[in-house]
Order: C-alpha cells, then structure tokens, then sequence
C-alpha cells in the first residue's frame, strides 16, 4: 500500500505550470521569422521537461514560447534551439497526417473549455506541414477535425521557428467575455532521441492528449478593458459558410451500366458566439473526401468497431461523447452509413442535419442533433435524433444525461429510444478515475433486425414492444506510475438495443479486471517495461451460465530509440449461442453452437517509427471453433524517402485448419482449411503542404475485392479546398466492378 500511495504521489504532485498571454498593439506576421516587435517585448516560458526516454529529465534542447493576443485570435511564437541543426527532420509535407510525428514536430494543446477533457491541437514540422486534431478523455484522438488557423515554420541558424495565428472562433472562445484562465500545454518531438519534451510534463498512464494534466494560460480576460479604453469592440458572432458541387463519371459494368453523369451540390455552415452556443447545419451532405476505412476479415460472432472520420459529427463531439470500455452511446456512424460487409460501408444519402450546442451556464453544456436520411435499397426515410446535457464538476469531473432516439419516417412502429446518465470522476490531486454509464432502451415492434453492435442476441420485438430494457457499466481505475489496477462491471437485459451506440454485448453480466505495473529501466538502451495481467468473465444475465471467461498477460519492452517487442498469452472459452455463416450465403464457415476452449498467443516487434524506414510484424496463433488452428501473421512497412514521398503498405495472412470437413462455399473440403489475405498500400506524394496526392491500393481475398484509389487535394485557400478523387473496383478476373471520377470544391467564407 505504501509504495501505491507513493506512485500515486509522484504522478499528482507537481503543480501545473502557468503562462500569461499580453495584448499585442500590432498583430505579429506569421512567417516564421520571430522578429516582429510583439515577440521582442513579450515574455518567453520555457522549463520544458522530458517524457520519453528519460522521464523527468532536462532535455538535452531547450525550448521557449511566447503568446500574444489581440481583438481576433491568439498568436504563439515558439524557439526550438538545436544543436545539430543539419539533423533537424522534416519528412512530411502533406496536410493532416499523423506522419508529422516521426519528424520533428511541435504541438500547440489546448483545453479551450477549461473542462480538463477536451484538447484541441495544434502541431507543425519544419517543413510548415500542419496538423490539426481533436483529443476527448485522455484516448479519443482525431485527425479529421479541421480548425480555421494559419501556422509557419522556419530553419534558422540556432534550429527552427515556428509561428501560429489561433482564432478565437477556432477555439470557441468569445473575446467579449473570454475565460480567466484555459489549459495549455506544448509538446516538443525529437525524433533524433526518439524523444519528447513536455511544458507540463505528460507522465505515464497519462496520454499525450491528457487534458487533467494541462498548464494554464492566463491574461486573455484583460482584452474587454483594453478595448474599451481604445473605443474597440470584439465580434462576439463568428460564422462560416462552406457550400460545396460536385460533378463526376460513375460506371457499374457488374449491373450493366456503363456510365452515367453524377452532380451534386449542398452546403455546410455554422454560427457561434464564443463557447456560449453553437449551431451547425449541413443540406444535402457528401463525404466523397472522406479517407477509405481499413480493411477488416471478421473472423468471430462480435460486431467490427470503426472510427467516424466526418467532419459534421466530429466537431463538438465531446458533448455528445459517452464512450467507455467497449461502450459507445452515441455512434454516429450509426447515421448515413450502413456497414455492408467487414470492411466496407454503403452511404445512406443524408438529406440534412442540424446541431446546435450551447453553454447556457459556465458548469453546463447542452447538445441537440438531428439528421435525416433518404431512402435507399431497403432503408426508409429516417430520422435520428440526439439530446445532451452535461455539468462540469471541476477537475475534469462530470454527470451527464443523454437521449436517442431514431424513428421511421415510413413505419410508426419502426423505432428506438434511449434515455440514460453518465459520470466521471477525475482530478489532479490522484490517480484515481471513475467512469459510469447507465440507460434503458425502448423498441417499436416493426424495428427489425439490428446492425452488428448495436445489440449483438437482440432480434426482431413484437413481443414486449416498448417494454424498457436497462443496462449499466462502472469502471474505476488506478493511474499510478509503477501499478495501474483496473475493475470493470457491466450488466444489461437481453432485449436492450441502441441503433445509435457501439456495445459489444446485451443480456450478460460481464466483468473484468487488470493490473499493469511499468517499472522505468533506464539501462543497457531499455526504456521501460509494461506487464499487464487480466481476466474478464461473461454470465447470461439470470446468472444461469457462464458464457465467457478469458485470463492471460501482455509482456511489452520499450528501448530507448524506439523499438518495441510484446508477447501475449491467453487462455480463454467461450459460447456461440447461434450459429455463425449461413450454407446458402458465401459466409467464411459454418460454425455450430457449442463451447470452445482455445489458447492464444500473439507476438509483436517494431522498429522505431522514426526511422527513414520503419517495419512493424505480427504473429497470432490460436485455437479456433470446431477444433480448427489458426494462424494470423501480419506485416506493415513505411518509407519515408523525403519531404516528397512516403510509402505505406501492409499485408495480413490469415490460414486456419480444420480436422473435418465444414460447410461452407469459400471453404476448401479436400484441406479442411480457410485462406484470407489482406494486401494495402498507400503512396503519399506531399508536393506542398496544400498540394498533395494519395493513391491507395487494397485487395481483400474474402470479398474478392481489388480497390484502387487517387485522391488529390489541393487547399487552395484556408479551409477551401478543390478534390479530385477515382476510384476502380475489380474483381478476382480483374473484370470492372465499378468506376468512378469525382470532382468535388469546396469555398469558406468566414
């Protein structure tokens, strides 16, 4: 207990460190150069501390800031000393790609809202490539949000520059009654130590995207009184207006048809005043720039989790967010689009969708959203439906309320509710976090058949129609530096469903506990070593049967430049209640109902992601149903020549062997064996940071399916951007499945 208390001391002790904002007379220029009169006067912070490799150490580099402000935006100046100047890297170009972080980097963190949850981020390379992100809760983070914020970087004699403009519209700040205080905090990527450098220091269990542990900007409270004294005054209302067209060729030879014109136009815009409210509405929506999905093989009876990558639904998503242990209430990708196999999703047309956000009062914040579909195949007019409430308790603490609803715009009867409340408890002062989440579900009688997660054993309910049907999950966890326990319980009824959520399982109690030690080797090149231990049980929700049980331990060593190896043993059972694959559909194999006992065990080694070239690879072996083996290896290889190029490609092999024969059209029955392959690759070409082309090839020996795509973008000004996207599907003849040719532009005025 002693040395549990001391973890937890260590991790809570240092107080965060603070940094105050002055008005600028003259706005600096961004470009990089740092001598404007604004810098020359304004006070530099430095004290930066190392994360990685050595924690707490002094970095070798120093660093130093300084922030100004005037009536519209934040303005930050960063010095980025380096000895070794001609090492300085910068291998990446292109626009919002996470690649930014093999490179020398700097992120600008900052907790707008002063909710210690929510970060929005800000990172720029050498090179001026930018990068712009959302982080919720410490682990949600997102690359597809995309802010209105200018930023420039330069190689000078002692290092690099860099220099960044921040609206207050990008951050939800009014500047008529802007916020005593905000969290702020600066990362600093050293790829040549394969470091990182914090202001305020980001220890572990704590992610890099740690909002509780956040410094504080102060000063931005003085700008009414020194307006007013010049006879100035803030726009309070901020705005954007971004309609869009779109024009292209689709060709579907499969159905017969060769070809036809494609055209399209909608818009998307919103109006705010500071954090007070925000209200967003997009008409007609299209997602035709939206990034492929990875490729997946779906091997078991749970439903595949995929990350939304919508502009539309991520902007503000830290209202609506209830995402924990496997439990998401609110799954946006629930809305205009429907998952048609494990790797790919169909568009539902989106005729429009309305949010509106709002901070009535400092402590609460308020969410409404509302989108309707049109029909398409056998989807009917729809509408889905999202209320929240959240009151912040301080520290990063928090009780909520949330509410669902979709309904059939075509079938009263054909809908789903649910009402529920959600909690966190979090500070700065312990370790200690406590997440909560509770709600009932009520289901129309012609609701039909749910998609994979959304309620996995839930069928059809004309019997007990809008009967409710609870669930709830509690997890409280220890942060501390050497040991990091975990408990888990979630319980629900066998009928609850959310089509608007992520849950992997109904009508079970489940219950899970872990315990992680990390012990900081700092010797012979090794960083440090994490050992998770683990057990997790599933009963049927009467407590008649225990369905599920699995134990086991992950073993992870980390050295000092980046390499990573892991090993994961597990032994596990578990139930299939119904059936898997269908003998008149090509499914992967039939697997009958029945207990399986199985071992598994998976191994990892990584080079370091720095590297000009980086291989990662992975071993999986494991029992399989019906006393199959199965072996999984996969591979990933990136190549970062220069600023130019970058190659991306991966592979999965996936071969299990069964003993007997089993039904199953995909199945070979003289080997008794199953064979998948996953192949992609991705070329990005950076010819500028507004300039840049990715062409990304898959194939998936399940669907039989051959994807090609190239899509251009060039953003030819800020937050406007010209798309030029083709598409080839093909078959396992290479015969044309599909082609498209899309031309989509998009204009902000703001």
């Amino acid at each position: 207990m002693a040395a549990l208390l001391l973890c937890a001391a260590s991790v809570a002790s240092a107080a965060p460190p603070t940094a105050r904002a002055t008005f600028a007379e003259v706005a600096p220029r961004v470009d990089g150069r740092l001598t404007d009169a604004a810098w020359k006067q304004a006070k530099r912070y430095s004290g930066f501390v190392e994360r990685k490799p050595v924690l707490r150490q002094r970095p070798p580099e120093r660093t130093q800031f300084a922030i100004v402000f005037d009536a519209k935006a934040l303005y930050v100046a960063v010095w980025c000393f380096d000895s070794k100047r001609r090492a300085i890297r910068a291998r990446t170009r292109q626009r919002d790609s996470d690649a930014i972080f093999s490179d020398d980097a700097l992120s600008v963190k900052i907790d707008a809202q002063h909710d210690h949850r929510t970060t929005l981020g800000f990172a720029i390379n050498p090179a001026s490539a930018r990068l712009d992100y959302r982080g919720i809760d410490e682990e949600d983070f997102r690359i597809e949000f995309d802010a209105l914020w200018t930023g420039r970087a330069r190689r000078t004699r002692w290092g690099w520059s860099v220099e960044m403009r921040i609206p207050y519209s990008a951050l939800g700040i009014d500047p008529g009654s802007p916020p005593k205080r905000i969290g702020l905090n600066f990362t600093r990527d050293h790829p040549r130590r394969n470091a990182s450098y914090d202001w305020a220091l980001l220890a572990p269990p704590f992610s890099p995207i740690a909002a509780s542990r956040y410094g504080h900007l102060v000063g931005l409270d003085a700008l009414p009184a020194i307006l007013a004294k010049r006879s100035a005054r803030a726009s309070r209302l901020s705005y954007a207006v971004t309609p869009w067209m779109l024009v292209g060729h689709e060709g579907n030879p499969a159905e017969g048809i060769a070809g036809s014109g494609r055209g399209s136009a909608g818009v998307d815009a919103w109006l705010a005043r500071g954090s007070r409210w925000r209200l967003q509405l997009t008409v007609n929506t299209d997602f035709a720039q939206a990034d492929l999905d990875d490729q997946a093989v779906n091997l078991g009876q749970f439903g595949l989790f995929f990350p939304e990558k919508r502009d539309f639904f991520l902007r503000d998503f830290e209202v609506f967010s209830t995402s924990l242990a496997g439990v998401q209430m609110v799954y946006t990708r629930r809305i205009g689009l429907q998952r048609a196999t494990a790797s790919q999703s169909s568009a539902v047309p989106i005729l429009a969708g309305l949010k509106l956000v709002a901070r009535p009062l400092s402590s609460l914040r308020v969410g409404v959203l509302q989108v309707t579909t049109r029909p398409t195949g056998d989807q009917p007019w729809t509408s889905y439906l999202v209320a929240r409430t959240r009151y912040e308790l301080g520290g990063g603490s928090n009780v909520g309320v949330y509410a669902t609803h979709r309904q059939s715009l075509e079938e009263a009867k054909d809908h789903n509710a649910v009402v529920g409340v959600d909690a966190a408890w979090r500070s700065q002062d312990t370790p200690l976090l406590i997440h909560a989440v509770a709600g009932i579900s009520m289901t129309g009688a012609k609701a039909g058949t749910p998609e994979p997660g959304a309620a996995v054993g839930a069928t059809r309910v004309e019997e007990d129609a809008d009967k409710p049907r609870p669930g709830a999950v509690v997890q409280v966890r220890w942060r501390g530096l050497l040991l990091r326990p975990t408990l888990s319980y979630g319980v629900s009824d066998e009928r609850v469903r959310s089509d608007l959520a992520y849950i992997d399982r109904v009508g079970v109690h489940v219950g899970t506990a872990e315990l992680t030690t990390e012990p900081r080797i700092q010797r012979w090149g090794l960083e440090r070593l994490t050992i998770t231990l683990y057990a997790r049980m599933v009963a049927r929700v009467d407590g008649s049967e225990l369905l599920d049980w699995s134990s086991g331990g992950i073993v992870t060593l980390r050295s000092n430049i980046g390499f990573v190896a892991s090993v994961q043993v597990e032994r596990n059972s578990e139930t299939v209640l119904s059936p898997l694959g269908d003998s008149e559909r090509e499914d992967l194999v039939y697997v009958n109902p029945g207990t399986y006992a199985r071992w598994r065990g998976i191994y990892t080694l990584e080079t370091p992601s720095v590297w000009p070239l980086s291989l990662s690879g992975t071993v999986e072996t494991s029992d399989y149903y019906e006393g199959g083996k199965l072996l999984r290896v996969r591979a990933e290889l990136t190549l970062r020549a220069s600023a130019l190029v970058r190659l991306a490609a991966a592979g999965e092999h996936t071969r299990i062997r069964f003993r007997r024969a089993l039904p199953s059209k995909v199945l070979n029955d003289r080997h008794n064996r199953f064979n998948s392959e996953l192949l992609g690759a991705r070329l990005i070409l950076g010819f500028t940071p507004r300039l840049g082309l990715t062409t990304t090839a898959l194939w998936n020996s399940v669907s039989n399916l051959i994807r090609l795509q190239s899509r251009l973008r060039w953003i030819y000004r800020s937050n406007s951007d010209f798309f030029v996207v083709y598409q080839h599907d093909l078959d396992q003849h290479a015969s044309t499945k599909l082609h498209t040719l899309i031309a989509k532009v998009t204009y902000r005025w703001q």
